[in-house]
């Protein structure tokens, strides 16, 4: 079956759908309502449901290593909660060559919406999400930052507060990581999402929201329940070894 390349840019240009409480968009509206996008290749499957590797790839020739290294920062802040909440994990590759999700830069001339580029591509999926939603395979995410962004001149990539005028790097990768995942920006109602489709400058997202959360279980399920269970089993064993062999 012919994929369908499509670009995510069209789609975060549009409002948030007004809500009562917060929620979150899931993949393109635009060209595909009502469907759910994911890097999995079936859906997720209550109670059996295997965690799956998402590959990604930072180019070098894009990023300078203090860059690379905050956007590895940002994969480990998304892989913090999936250990424990979500069936995926992000595992930085060595090339781009089917890698899930390709971080490149570029100078963009501002003429994107919001600091980057991104190109996804995907297929239909077989059947529907356990809540009967149709769903589509990302086959590759391709997300270009803009190296040149609008405004005070680069961006930050320190500790603490952003400057005035300045753009957070960190908060910006954590967001199109999620893009790269399947998930859409989320709603006004949910201003603490990382997933903000109006970056500011001085704006910083860089912990999840339980919406952002939620939204990245409904994509990829949650852990299966046996995994978790063989990790206790082996904590408990190694406490048990402790105690019996005494202070070292």
């Amino acid at each position: 079956m012919k994929s369908r390349r499509i670009v995510v840019a069209a789609l975060l240009a549009l409002a948030a759908p007004s809500a009562a409480f917060a929620q979150q968009q899931y993949g393109d509206p635009t060209n595909f309502p009502g469907t759910y996008l994911t890097q999995r290749t079936s859906p997720p499957v209550p109670g059996t449901n295997a965690t799956i590797d998402v590959t990604y790839f930072i180019d070098p020739g894009s990023f300078s290593g203090q860059d690379a290294n905050l956007i590895r920062a940002a994969a480990a802040i998304w892989s913090n909660y999936m250990l424990t909440q979500a069936a995926v994990v992000l595992v930085e590759v060595n090339s781009a060559a089917g890698a899930g999700i390709v971080f490149t830069s570029a100078d963009l001339d501002d003429a994107t919406f919001n600091l980057a580029q991104r190109i996804l591509t995907t297929v239909p999926g077989a059947g529907t999400y356990p809540d009967g939603t149709p769903w589509r395979q990302i086959t590759s995410a391709t997300i270009t930052i803009d190296s040149d962004p609008p405004g005070a001149p680069g961006y930050f990539t320190g500790n603490g507060s952003v400057p005035v005028g300045r753009y957070d790097f960190l908060s910006l990768i954590i967001r199109e990581f999620g893009v790269g995942l399947g998930l859409g920006f989320a709603t006004n109602a949910d201003p603490n999402s990382v997933m903000d489709g109006n970056l500011a400058p001085g704006d910083q997202h860089q912990a999840l929201s339980p919406t952002d959360i939620k939204a990245l279980v409904t994509l990829y399920g949650a852990p299966e329940p046996a995994t978790w269970a063989l990790f206790g089993i082996g904590l408990t064993v190694l406490a048990a070894r402790r105690r019996r062999s005494g202070p070292a």
